[in-house]
């Protein structure tokens, strides 16, 4: 299987998470990281082999991810209390954010050798000799960071409140803490939503410098295989012109002779 499948599970699996079907996208992810960590190893380029090993990992990861937020919607639909409403719905939200962005930053961490060392980090995009390559991938660890998510919702249920019943005051209670319950969870969604928004738009601006370096990198080869060719092309025109001028020396010989022989004849004759 090519890359580009590879890139096509995962974009197929976005739109399945736009549609909430999270089953199906992390079984897409999960496809996605083992396409992309079959091919490691396929070329010597240890940069490229970098790359594929970090997307395999985040693939991998936001597969689990999207299983515990799978599993989490079904408790969610089976749950009737309160308390359950509130722990269910909030918590492993966080955990799952908080869990997800530390991973990723320190399989990409681990993967180039840059942890804590943003000196190291900054040199390495600024200076012109680095490879393409390594310079995206400094690019996108710098480029990860989780979004901040409010934790302050209140979780207690008051004691003198019976779950199980359906008075007006319960019900208001309950309103208000759904209410409550949904606008932290839209919060989080919305900055989960503008963490990945910010995410695709500067990897795809990392992805623009980086055509951009490899196209130059491209230039620069064929400028110098454009100066062989003029130098190959210089000297096949000089040797085809010392070609010409034997062959008609060659000529000149041949007709030389022609007219010795031709001239000799009539005293053969006599």
């Amino acid at each position: 299987m090519s890359l580009n499948e590879g890139y096509d599970l995962v974009e197929k699996a976005e739109r399945l998470i736009a549609k909430r079907q999270y089953k199906d996208a992390s079984a897409l992810y999960k496809d996605a990281s083992k396409l992309f960590k079959q091919n490691i190893g396929k070329t010597d380029n240890d940069e490229i082999n970098n790359a594929l090993q970090i997307l395999a990992d985040q693939n991998l990861r936001r597969a689990n991810e999207l299983s515990l937020m799978q599993n989490q919607k079904v408790t969610n639909s089976r749950s009737s209390s309160q308390a359950q409403l509130q722990q269910s719905i909030y918590n492993p939200l966080s955990t799952i954010n908080k869990q997800s962005a530390d991973n990723i930053s320190a399989s990409l961490a681990s993967v180039r050798g840059v942890s804590g060392h943003n000196s190291t980090i900054e040199s390495l995009v600024n200076d012109d000799s680095t490879d393409p390559i390594t310079k995206f991938q400094v690019q996108v660890y710098n480029l990860i960071k989780p979004p901040n998510l409010n934790n302050n919702i209140e979780t207690s249920t008051p004691k003198n409140v019976k779950l199980s019943g359906k008075s007006v005051e319960e019900l208001e209670l309950e309103n208000r803490t759904l209410k409550q319950l949904l606008s932290t969870y839209s919060e989080n969604l919305q900055a989960y939503e503008s963490f990945h928004k910010k995410l695709k738009l500067n990897l795809k601006n990392y992805l623009t410098v980086l055509k951009s370096d490899l196209q130059t990198q491209e230039k620069k080869k064929k400028a110098a295989n454009d100066r062989k060719l003029e130098t190959m092309d210089k000297e096949n025109k000089r040797l085809e012109s010392q070609i010409k001028k034997l062959k008609e020396r060659w000529n000149e010989l041949v007709e030389s002779a022609k007219r010795r022989r031709e001239d000799n004849q009539p005293k053969d004759g006599r």
